[in-house]
C-alpha cells in the first residue's frame, strides 16, 4: 500500500522541466516587447523613475537589476538569467539554479512592476 501523497520522481522533473520553459518563455517575451526600451535609463523607466516612485517590496527587496541601466550588463543578466532557467529544465544543479532562478525573476519583476502579466 503506497501513501497517497507520496510525490513521483517523475512528476517532479516534469514540473522542473515546465517551470524553466515557461521562464524562458515569458524572458523572450520580455525581450521581444521592448528590451532597450523598458529596462535601460534610456527607455520609459529609467533607474530614477524607480527610485522616485515608492512601493513596499522595492524598499525590501534588492533588485540585482538595479545595478546598471545600459544596455550591455542587462544583456549579461538576461543571459544569467536564460541560463539558469535551462540549467533547471535540464536537472544540472536543480538546487542552485532553482534559487538563483527564484532570486532573478522576483529581481526583474520588482525591476519593472508595469512588465508583469
Amino acid at each position: 500500500f503506497r501513501c497517497p501523497w507520496e510525490l513521483d520522481g517523475r512528476s517532479l522533473a516534469l514540473s522542473r522541466i515546465l517551470l524553466g520553459f515557461t521562464v524562458l518563455v515569458d524572458l523572450a517575451d520580455r525581450i521581444w516587447a521592448g528590451f532597450y526600451e523598458h529596462y535601460t535609463d534610456v527607455g520609459s523607466y529609467p533607474r530614477s523613475m524607480y527610485y522616485g516612485h515608492a512601493s513596499y517590496y522595492r524598499q525590501w527587496f534588492p533588485s540585482i537589476y538595479m545595478i546598471a541601466g545600459t544596455f550591455t550588463p542587462l544583456c549579461v543578466l538576461f543571459t544569467v538569467h536564460a541560463l539558469s532557467a535551462f540549467m533547471l529544465m535540464v536537472g544540472y544543479k536543480t538546487r542552485l539554479s532553482n534559487i538563483i532562478l527564484w532570486y532573478l525573476t522576483a529581481s526583474l519583476i520588482v525591476r519593472n512592476e508595469t512588465m508583469t502579466h
